[in-house]
């Protein structure tokens, strides 16, 4: 990883055992159309001969760590320790930077109140051959936390630059393997506006030595796990209409919604948990339809839709969630009138509502999803 400050900007990049790509990495940042920024190299205890190509470079902007074999989370907090700019990056050892990718992200601190900017970013390979295209988008601040508990990451994570007032004392979770980065976003970002360059500024180079190649499923969960931990359902899920209702009946019907957000990333064990918990809740309250409603959602899960439609269904009168929940039935079924039908009530009950709102939009794409952006499209048949 290389880790780069902004004087302007600082730049940070951490290094381990990175000596194939590390010489086109650093030049490509050494390079780029705005010069005023200070690259800080932490080499994280690199057996290899990334030491003699570091220091290969006799550039006024490189500050060069060494530290023994400590991980790459301690090695990005000790970058942090040094930086003194208005901005900072951190850039892996194997990715580069296309030429203007900090002249056109910082110009867009200018203009807005913004904590942080990011951009989408070509996939290439070992050759530097492209691979695929990763876009991403831009996420509201309040809606930051419940994107990455639904589906993921939103953004691009090697291609954010951020202020550093906004990062502030916050430092990466030395605990984790993998999705260090992510956590140290969610945390850094969940009370900052953010902006969404949409250009391929950084090429991400996929290999076999990724990170996230090859782990379990406790190391790849481990920092969805982590946030979890501190999560607040409230925040999280304000469509539930918190004041409405007693605290037993929503942190119930909360956890069910959760547990099925965790399903379908895949963490069943996690969901299992939840919604055992969302049963607990559920004893001692009464003529709610809570029940019916844990049982639907838990048939959803387990694909019996048929079953699900007959829990949700008696539950009366129907709010929003219900309504929403009962449109997602039929859209796994296929049956796109009925799926429309109830996202639709479930917008007019809770206009603001975004996971029906996101159904409309799942439910657009199934036949034909066109991108106004037709760039994607030029060398799609040409030959």
């Amino acid at each position: 990883m290389i880790n780069a400050y902004f004087l302007g900007a600082k730049v940070e990049l951490t290094v381990y055992n990175s000596e194939k790509f590390l010489r086109k990495t650093i030049e490509s940042i050494l390079n780029q159309t705005y010069k005023n920024f200070e690259l800080i190299i932490v080499n994280d205890g690199s057996t290899d001969s990334s030491e003699n190509i570091i220091k290969s470079f006799e550039d006024a902007r490189i500050k060069y760590i060494f530290q023994e074999n400590t991980g790459v989370a301690d090695a990005r907090n000790k970058g942090l320790d040094f930086a003194k700019g208005d901005f900072i990056t951190f850039h892996d050892s194997d990715d580069l930077s296309v030429p203007n990718r900090f002249e056109l992200i910082l110009k867009q601190f200018d203009n807005y109140n913004i904590g942080a900017v990011h951009s989408d970013m070509l996939l290439i390979n070992e050759m530097d051959n492209p691979i695929g295209y990763w876009q991403s988008k831009n996420i509201e601040k309040d809606k930051l936390l419940r994107y990455f508990i639904k589906i993921g990451t939103p953004f691009n994570n090697p291609t954010i630059i951020y202020k550093k007032e906004t990062v502030g004392s916050n430092r990466f979770d030395t605990k984790l393997k993998i999705g260090e980065d992510t956590k140290f976003f969610l945390n850094v970002l969940r009370n900052s506006n953010t902006l969404h360059v949409a250009e391929p500024l950084l090429l991400y180079r996929r290999h076999a030595n990724n990170s996230t190649n090859n782990n379990n499923y406790d190391t790849l969960f481990a920092h969805v796990n982590s946030i979890l931990k501190g999560i607040s359902l409230k925040k999280l899920l304000p469509e539930l209409e918190w004041e409405k209702y007693s605290q037993n009946f929503n942190m119930a019907r909360a956890k069910t919604i959760v547990s099925y957000y965790l399903y379908r990333r895949g963490m069943h064990r996690e969901a299992q948990t939840w919604i055992n918990e969302a049963l607990y809740l559920s004893t001692g309250v009464k003529n709610t339809g809570l029940e019916d409603f844990i049982f639907g959602i838990g048939n959803i899960i387990n694909k019996n839709y048929k079953q699900a439609i007959t829990f949700l269904s008696r539950i009366v009168p129907r709010d929003h969630i219900v309504e929403n929940f009962l449109g997602e039935i039929y859209g796994f079924n296929n049956d796109t009138e009925n799926a429309m039908k109830h996202f639709l009530n479930a917008i007019k009950y809770c206009p603001n509502y975004p996971d029906a709102i996101d159904n409309l939009k799942s439910l657009g794409g199934i036949n034909n999803h066109n991108f106004i952006d037709t760039t994607f499209k030029k060398y799609i048949n040409y030959y």
